[in-house]
C-alpha cells in the first residue's frame, strides 16, 4: 500500500527537457497540490507512513524520496544522480514542500502564491546546495 502511495505520487512526474524548467515546475507542483489539497489517499498513505518512522516504511518511502530527489535533479542538474550535499538539500526541501502544501490545504491559501514560494524556495535551494557542493570539492 505504501509503495503503491509512493508510485502514484511520483506517476508521470514531469522531465522532458523539451519543455521549459518554469512548464515541468508548474506541472509537477500542480500534481502535488492535488493530491495534497484533497487530500488524495496516496498523499494521507504517504505521510502517515513517513511520520511512523517503522522500519517496515522506511527503506519505500526513501525509495519514494530518491526517486522524486532523482526527477528534481534531472530537471534542474540535467542528472538523475545528484552530489551528496544537493540530494541533502533536496531531502530537506522535501519535507518543507510537504508542510507548505499541507498547510496551504488546512489555511485555504490560493494556489498561485503557494506554488511560487516553493518554485521560489527550490530554486534557491538548489543554487545554495551547488555552491556548497562546489566549495567542499
Amino acid at each position: 500500500m505504501v509503495r503503491r502511495a509512493g508510485r502514484e505520487l511520483n506517476a508521470d512526474w514531469v522531465v522532458d527537457d523539451a519543455l521549459p524548467l518554469a512548464d515541468r515546475l508548474t506541472a509537477n507542483f500542480a500534481r502535488m497540490a492535488v493530491h495534497a489539497r484533497a487530500p488524495s489517499d496516496a498523499w494521507r498513505i504517504h505521510r502517515r507512513a513517513r511520520a511512523a518512522d517503522q522500519p517496515d516504511f522506511d527503506e519505500v518511502i526513501d525509495d519514494y524520496l530518491r526517486a522524486i530527489t532523482s526527477s528534481i535533479a534531472l530537471n534542474h542538474l540535467g542528472t538523475p544522480d545528484p552530489p551528496p550535499l544537493v540530494a541533502l538539500a533536496l531531502a530537506g526541501y522535501l519535507t518543507f514542500g510537504v508542510t507548505v502544501l499541507d498547510q496551504a490545504r488546512v489555511t485555504d491559501a490560493p494556489q498561485a502564491p503557494v506554488t511560487q514560494i516553493l518554485a521560489d524556495t527550490l530554486l534557491a535551494t538548489i543554487q545554495a546546495a551547488r555552491t556548497a557542493s562546489d566549495a567542499s570539492r
